[in-house]
């Protein structure tokens, strides 16, 4: 917005043309957000210099300044070296997230993560965290267009699992399977 000299604020519009394969890609991530086209590239130019989305950034990095810094640029470390991995690599994901596992762990550890601190129970809450944001990432994905909207999470979840091109892998065991054996042995 401008102040049109009469103490108004004017907005401005600016036309762009960007290349089809952008455009789409554009697109794509507005409609798995559930954002117009207009909104989108606001939000991504906005994000560019550095402004982000609050409200996004607040549900995935923290209410107050410090953590929202700290860890919005944990997410930026984790994101370069995934893209270094897979420069190094040359191959898809398997390789790159098993490299990519190693590289964050020995970079954690450059910045103090001390794995002897911790106890069982914050071994749990770890491995546990890290499974609820698989599952979200997954169910948000799976979930309506509707369902998304009504959950501000949801939806940010939503482009994250489109863009890390989220499957569903067949599980080692899966639940189901593990009550059937439990009750052929005579458990509940």
């Amino acid at each position: 917005m401008v102040n049109d000299g009469k103490g108004r604020k004017a907005g401005y519009s600016i036309s762009i043309k960007p290349p089809d394969d952008v455009r789409e890609a554009l697109r794509r991530s507005a409609d798995a957000a559930g954002r117009t086209l207009t909104k989108e590239i606001e939000l991504r130019l906005a994000s560019a210099l550095g402004e982000g989305e609050p409200e996004l950034d607040r549900i995935l990095f923290g209410w107050t300044d410090q953590p929202l810094k700290r860890n919005r640029a944990l997410g930026r470390c984790a994101g370069a070296l995934a893209y270094r991995q897979e420069r190094l690599a040359g191959e898809a994901s398997p390789v790159v997230l098993a490299m990519l596992k190693v590289a964050m762990n020995a970079f954690l550890e450059r910045l103090g993560a001390d794995e002897s601190a911790l106890t069982e129970n914050h071994r749990a809450l770890a491995n546990a965290t890290g499974e609820q944001l698989y599952n979200d990432l997954l169910q948000a994905r799976e979930s309506s267009g509707a369902v998304r909207d009504l959950v501000a999470d949801s939806a940010a979840f939503a482009a994250i699992a489109e863009d890390l091109d989220m499957y569903r892998p067949k599980a080692k065991h899966s639940f189901s399977a593990l009550g059937r054996q439990a009750r052929k042995k005579g458990g509940p």
